[in-house]
Parts: structure tokens; sequence; C-alpha cells
């Protein structure tokens, strides 16, 4: 009998430690579910993978509305099933929308799909009459369009900048000015670092990376050997140094393996500065050629091929189905392609898992004055800096008229 409570105790042990090992060392879940609201059947694809190397945790969802599937992606730390418990849905000759709720899922804007683009309501409110009156039912199962519309109080102006009141808590914010940058986060609203004893109107060599900024020493005319380099978390200095004097016409081309590669122009050298190792290497010159990367491989052109154009790194594949754009970034979760319009760039989101239905955010006049920090886009526009996040549309964070006269000045953000 005693024996028989020892292999029974013994399997219970191996059944709990396998229950631990899964849910605590699995990548996730992948499940299949049909959700029925107002006698209306919607079929639900539920992927939850944990954090990667090279990927955050969260959810990627689709939502089957007939043949019409709505792809929405989450990030989330925690792991739960059936997070969609209801889903409230409309059509007509134009749109298909939908309207997913859950307790466990964020409150996301309704979101209407025509030709393969997913629109959030609010940047096609008063478009389709039908559409605006199916949203207006939906305030009695919690929506709440203020959620989605952008708040325009001032919490601070302090040289020239306004401040409004949209700052992300975790979130800081780092602008270029003329003698150095502006450091800009909720609990502290402005503070300004200094690098440079005059003004500095265009700096060519600079650049926000991860939560570094990196730029040349512009406190000397012509020629430089100091990279500073701003930890943007405690603010502290440190310093390149190159062997070989480098020209301030030179640009940056691209980063790969924590590692920047510049084109010195007046005297034709291409260079890596490697910002583990805090090491600066000649790898081009007019002889050798210059190092491009890709497509995820190296190529090697002429000097003075190079010097035509500024020419820059594309360190990735792009699939098949994501075509037609001026210009394509890509993070770890998304690709976001910039289209042309008129009067600027539409801006889509792509998801890597869906790239067939593309989800479209804004509008903008520059693709180059963007950043992304997790499922946050943040963009420069109008002089303004401004975000979109799934769960608030579009914000405003401040407004800074010299951005107007300089469009040069760069911003970049990250996480504290």
């Amino acid at each position: 009998m005693k024996k028989l409570v020892y292999i029974f105790l013994l399997l219970c042990v191996v059944y709990f430690g396998i229950l631990f090992c899964k849910n605590k060392l699995g990548n996730g879940h992948t499940i299949s579910y049909i959700v029925n609201t107002q006698n209306e059947k919607f079929e639900i694809t539920e992927v939850y993978h944990k954090k990667t190397r090279n990927q955050a945790a969260g959810y990627h969802l689709e939502i089957q509305m007939g043949d019409t599937i709505f792809p929405i992606q989450l990030l989330s730390s925690k792991e739960r099933s059936k997070i969609v418990e209801s889903v409230y849905g409309f059509e007509n000759n134009q749109y298909k929308c939908i309207y997913p709720i859950g307790s466990h899922l964020s409150k996301l804007d309704v979101v209407c799909q025509k030709d393969n683009t997913i629109y959030p309501y609010q940047t096609i409110v008063g478009i389709d009459s039908e559409v605006d009156s199916f949203v207006a039912t939906l305030d009695s199962v919690g929506y709440d369009k203020t959620q989605f519309m952008d708040r325009r109080s001032i919490l601070k102006s302090v040289k020239g900048i306004s401040i409004y009141d949209n700052l992300i808590q975790n979130h800081r914010i780092a602008i270029e000015n003329y003698k150095g940058i502006y450091l800009l986060d909720s609990k502290d609203l402005l503070r300004e670092k200094q690098l440079f004893q005059n003004d500095v109107y265009q700096k060519s060599v600079a650049l926000f990376y991860n939560n570094y900024y990196i730029v040349a020493d512009y406190n000397e005319k012509y020629e430089f050997h100091e990279f500073s380099v701003i930890n943007l978390s405690n603010q502290r200095v440190t310093k390149i140094i190159s062997n070989q004097a480098i020209s301030l016409d030179s640009y940056m081309q691209g980063i790969l393996d924590n590692a920047i590669y510049l084109l010195d122009r007046t005297n034709k050298k291409q260079y890596k500065i490697d910002l583990s190792n805090k090491i600066v290497t000649k790898v081009g010159d007019v002889d050798s050629g210059v190092q491009i990367y890709d497509a995820s491989k190296w190529e090697t052109m002429t000097m003075y091929d190079a010097l035509k154009q500024n020419t820059y790194f594309t360190p990735y594949d792009l699939p098949k189905e994501i075509q037609g754009y001026e210009h394509i970034d890509v993070t770890d979760d998304y690709y976001y392609g910039y289209q042309l319009v008129d009067g600027g760039y539409g801006v889509y989101r792509i998801s890597k898992q869906m790239p067939t239905v593309r989800y479209y955010i804004t509008t903008i006049k520059d693709r180059n004055q963007v950043t992304y920090l997790s499922d946050y886009l943040y963009f420069m526009d109008n002089g303004c800096i401004y975000y979109y996040h799934d769960t608030t549309g579009v914000r405003l964070v401040l407004q800074n008229p010299e951005f107007a006269f300089n469009t040069g000045l760069q911003f970049g953000v990250y996480e504290i």
C-alpha cells in the first residue's frame, strides 16, 4: 500500500512539474476559438509568444469576420488564454468594422477594413455615416471615443518649447539643440546637456541609437578626432577617439552589430565606430572601396560611386508582399511603410505575421524624422513631436518653433 502511495505522489510531482515547465519555460501558446456576439460568429486565432532576444512578449490575434481577417498585435508580459470575450461587428459596401472586448484586452479603437487596409475609427470619423452610427451604439458596451482624442493642455513652456500633458511615464525624449541636447520626461520636464561652446546649426555626424546620442566634436572647425557618446539614461559622456583626423564633411551610413559606419567625403575614407569596444577603424578608402550592407549581405562599391550621393545600409530582407512604398523601416515586431501621397507620406504599420494587410496610422511630411519604441511610433511634423499608440491614437507631446526653422534637428526616445 505504501508503495502505491509513493508511486502516486511521484506521478503528482512529475505531472505538476510538467505543468510548471510548460507555463514557465514554454514559448507561449496558439489556440483557436469562436466568439458569438449578437448572433454573429467571429473566429479567433490567438498566438502568445514570450519575450525573445528579437521580439517583445505579446499576442498576435487574427479576428475573422466572414472572409475578412483583422490582425491585431498587443504587447504584454502576462500570458492568458482566450483574451477576446466578445466582438461587435459592422459591414456595409465600403467597410467592415470590429470592436473587440475582453477583461484582459486593452481598450482599442474600433478598426475598419477596406481594400486590405485597416483604419482606426478616429482616422475616418465623418467619412461614412453608417460607420458613425455603428460606433455611436458602442457607448453602451464601454467604447469611449474621447480615449483616442488628442489632449492639448500645456504642462510647461520653457526655452520656447511647449510641453503637453501627453507624456508617457516611462519614456524620455531627447532633442537636439544648437549646443547639445535637451532631455524631457514626465518627472523632469526639461533639462539641458551642453556639448559645444558655440551654436552648431547643422550636424551630419550625429545620431540617436538605443539610449545613446553619438556626435562628432563640433568644437572643431574642419576635422575632429573625438566622438562624444551620451548615455541618455544617466547623462554621462564618454569619448571615442580616432587616431586619424576625420572631416566634418562626413555622414553616418548605418549601424550594424553595435557599430556605426561613417563615410568621410573630404578624405575619401570609410570608418567603423565600434560602440562596444570604443574603437575607430578605417575600413574603406579609394583603393579598397566602400563596404555597403544591403539586405543581409556585404557589397563593395567604388569610392567614386559612393560619393555621387549618400549611400545608406539596408540591414534587412523584405517579404515580397510589401511593395509600393517609398521607404520601409523594420522593428522587432513590425514593418513600417511610408507611401508617397499629396503633401507627404502615408504611414502604414504591417504585421510580420500577416504582411498582406496594412494598418494606417497617419500622414506626415518628413519620413526621416521618426523613431520607434516598443509599439509606439514617435514622429516630428510641423514643428511638433507626436506619438501614436493603439490605445491612444495620435497625441501631441511638444512644440518647438525651432523645428520649423531647422528641419535637421533630430530627436530620440528611450525607456526609463
